[in-house]
């Protein structure tokens, strides 16, 4: 019975020892692990983000970072117009059907699978931040998660695009 117990104690420290030392136990959980490295697609299938599909007019959803929701808003692509509940003024421009992110804002293709807007937050008609507005995800960047993407690090304003209309896209279709 004795015998027993130490070759099962010494199968269980083996197993343990060989766990840790193949590398998939790492005794800091901090230190990341080393991913592959990926291969670096060079060519795209996508239209170039010169080719952006149009809409007319927007409606955003306003939210400051602390949490507060202000009055939504309508915008014509192209107008600037003050918001009510800041002392900002907003623009729309360059509407995304199906947004995506690759070294800058590109759009993936015509179809409306994640709609997005870029919006501009001027003061005195000098613009202070832009921030994208998501159909799909309301408030992105609330939590600094679209950081990298704004103009300035003194952003106080989140967009959520409620409804866009006049959806067209380049060549003609809609």
């Amino acid at each position: 019975m004795k015998t027993k117990q130490i070759v099962f104690i010494a199968l269980l420290l083996l197993a343990i020892g060989g766990f840790i030392f193949s590398g998939n136990f790492k005794s800091d959980p901090i230190q990341p692990r080393k991913a592959p490295q990926m291969a670096k697609q060079e060519k795209h299938n996508h239209p170039p983000t010169s080719l952006l599909p149009t809409v007319t007019e927007v409606t955003l959803a306003v939210k400051t970072t602390k949490g507060e929701l202000l009055n939504s808003i309508t915008l014509k692509v192209g107008e600037v117009k003050a918001l009510a509940d800041a002392p900002y003024q907003l623009s729309v421009k360059e509407f995304h059907s199906h947004w995506n992110y690759d070294g800058g804002p590109i759009n993936i293709s015509f179809g409306e699978v994640n709609p997005a807007i870029k919006v501009h937050v001027l003061a005195n008609d000098s613009l202070l931040f832009y921030q994208w507005a998501f159909k799909n995800m309301p408030f992105f960047g609330e939590e600094g998660s679209a950081h990298q993407m704004t103009k300035s690090d003194s952003k106080d304003l989140v967009f959520t695009l409620l409804e866009y209309k006049g959806f067209k896209i380049p060549g003609g279709g809609s």
